[in-house]
């Protein structure tokens, strides 16, 4: 009898986090001296623009290097995803203790997907309604949004996690399979 597989989890890679964070520092420096020297220019809009512009940019991204910073140093504790031997859990960037559980038995497959120019992992379950019925209204409508542009509203931008290419799709259908197979041989209760 064959074991089931172990457990993965497959956290946000620092190769991808790394560059943002260094462009996030790069334009606030950049804003903080278009602020200090604005006010030596002499046409009236430039004093004036350039530094609602600056200060913008350094409210902009100001927060996408504080949460860089802090996606950096928490990545070690949250995986995005977790293959199990009972299912599959995804977890949110945005909220790392929200998760959503998929029963193996409730997954039909993974396929690729191309959504506004990203290449990436659809996960089909077959209890889409019943997920869309306990969903709030916030939940109903990300589910709506990603149902109009793939058939799934779960998907996995393996990208962005500290995988190898093609690793993340293997692991789950190694466990889909491995999980098909165990419920072929127990007899049906």
């Amino acid at each position: 009898m064959t074991a089931a597989p172990e457990t993965r989890r497959f956290h946000l890679s620092l190769r991808r986090i790394l560059p943002l964070l260094a462009g996030c520092f790069l334009f606030v420096g950049a804003s903080a001296w278009m602020i200090l020297h604005a006010s030596a220019a002499p046409s009236l809009a430039a004093r004036y623009i350039i530094p609602v512009a600056g200060w913008l940019s350094i409210l902009f991204f100001g927060t996408g290097a504080v949460a860089l910073t802090v996606a950096a140093l928490l990545r070690r504790r949250f995986p995005l995803v977790e293959v199990l031997p009972e299912g599959l859990k995804l977890h949110s960037i945005l909220k790392p203790a929200k998760e959503y559980f998929f029963p193996w038995e409730s997954i039909e497959a993974f396929s690729r997907v191309r959504i506004a120019g990203n290449d990436l992992l659809a996960v089909h379950t077959r209890d889409l309604a019943q997920r869309y019925d306990r969903s709030g209204p916030i939940g109903q409508i990300a589910i709506d949004i990603s149902l109009s542009c793939s058939d799934t509203p779960y998907t996995i931008n393996d990208r962005v996690l500290d995988a190898a290419p093609g690793e993340v799709e293997r692991s789950l259908e190694e466990h889909l399979a491995a999980y098909r197979a165990r419920s072929e041989r127990e007899p049906a209760s």
